[in-house]
């Protein structure tokens, strides 16, 4: 019997981005169906939209595939040169980074309002489609300050949710028996499954980026937390199917 559950922040199912991006669609139209009120309730004109508010995601990967090629991260590079575009991807992956962090704060009850005016600031450039480097390098590095103040209330819900970390030695290789292997980040979901797993003779183990969960002490105060398991999320797939078989 192989080990199971796997918890993973990474989802290799190529299926389940068409699901999240119908989803994503789903959640613009509430927001622009939510604006329209408030502006109607504010006696205030509508804007017409454009550019991202508009766009339509295909129900189905073909259509999606089609679309895809109409924004390719480097589909202007051609006319506006490598770096706009590569500046354009610099404020993406930072506002990706920025929103990964401030979401893992939020779930454990920590936000900041600078976080999400940062947020709508850099969405609001990339919509504009921009084409000179001056606005997006400017972007990059406010989305940089915007990055520190989302760590700033991840710490703060880390620590005050399970303690302050403090040195600690972890054990690096898998124990015999019953497991439960956790990947990702979410150390709330982590504090859950082991509060559920408590007493039933079942270890949890870490999978990679997981492993500072051992240093805080609410978490290490399960004594069924019983280590760290494998390297980064890439090796999710290879490592996932070479964690041993438990064995009572």
């Amino acid at each position: 019997m192989k080990v199971g559950p796997a918890l993973t922040n990474v989802n290799f199912n190529a299926g389940k981005f068409v699901q999240l991006i119908v989803q994503a669609g789903e959640i613009k139209n509430r927001v622009k169906a939510l604006y329209e009120t408030a502006a109607v309730k504010a006696g205030t004109a509508l804007e017409g939209l454009s550019g991202a508010a508009t766009f339509i995601p295909a129900a189905d990967m073909n259509g999606l595939l089609a679309q895809a090629r109409e924004a390719a991260v480097k589909k202007d590079a051609v006319i506006l040169g490598e770096d706009v575009v590569g500046l354009r991807s610099r404020v993406l992956y930072g506002l990706k980074g920025v929103c990964a962090y401030a979401h893992h704060a939020e779930v454990l009850g920590e936000e900041r309002d600078a976080i999400y005016e940062a947020v709508e600031r850099a969405l609001g450039l990339l919509a504009s489609e921009p084409k000179e480097i001056g606005p997006l390098l400017d972007e990059a590095l406010a989305l940089g300050r915007a990055n520190f103040v989302a760590m700033e209330a991840l710490d703060a819900a880390n620590t005050g949710n399970f303690g302050t970390p403090e040195p600690t030695q972890v054990r690096m290789t898998p124990k015999k028996g019953k497991a439960v292997l956790v990947s990702g980040h979410d150390m709330k979901d982590l504090c859950a499954i082991l509060e559920t797993t408590k007493d039933r003779g079942i270890n949890v183990c870490t999978h990679g980026e997981l492993w500072p969960a051992h240093s805080y002490p609410k978490l290490k105060a399960y004594p069924h937390l019983a280590g760290n398991y494998g390297g980064a999320w890439q090796d999710q797939q290879k490592e996932f199917a070479e964690f041993p078989d438990p064995l009572s």
